[in-house]
């Protein structure tokens, strides 16, 4: 689940990312998703509209999102996806003789936090491989509908008042 996880956000992330590249109301977007032990774990995405461009940049934030709920990823988009994070995979392989004791007791503690298992970066390569061929978009899909549920809280910030308040919030 963390693999599909960690690749349904970083597809998420890209769709916000091209969006903010555009001549659009968003002039930065980010998704992350919290899952530390003793925390509620939480999808969050910021946004930073342009200058009064509030509505309009929520409008577009959730059509992205909906989006994705609605429609599976292209298999492109996991492909891509995938080549990140066994590239990253890889680069840990190599740097891993370097790494300090400092380092990895580091990487243990946030283990611990998190809930999860500590596992050499030679052992994440053969369980990705495993992994790979199962990732489907409908399997993406799912994941995102499974971060999206329960429904979504929502904490809106604005350094000036939003013209309509929670009537605007809730009409986008």
């Amino acid at each position: 689940p963390q693999v599909m996880r960690t690749i349904a956000l970083a597809i998420l992330n890209r769709r916000l990312s091209t969006e903010t590249q555009a001549t659009g109301p968003i002039n930065q977007a980010n998704a992350s998703y919290g899952s530390r032990r003793h925390d509620t774990e939480a999808l969050t995405i910021a946004i930073m509209p342009k200058p009064g461009a509030f509505s309009a940049a929520l409008d577009r934030t959730f059509a992205i999102v909906n989006g994705m709920r609605d429609a599976p990823p292209a298999q492109a988009e996991i492909d891509q996806e995938l080549a990140n994070l066994k590239l990253s995979v890889d680069r840990a392989i190599i740097a891993r003789p370097d790494t300090t004791s400092a380092g990895l007791a580091t990487l243990f503690a946030n283990d611990v936090d998190r809930g999860s298992v500590s596992a050499s970066p030679e052992v994440v390569s053969v369980i990705f491989g495993k992994i790979r061929p199962v990732v489907t978009p409908a399997l993406i899909q799912t994941t995102i509908r499974n971060l999206l549920a329960p429904d979504p809280r929502m904490l809106v910030s604005a350094p000036t008042a939003i013209d309509g308040g929670d009537a605007t919030l809730l009409a986008a």
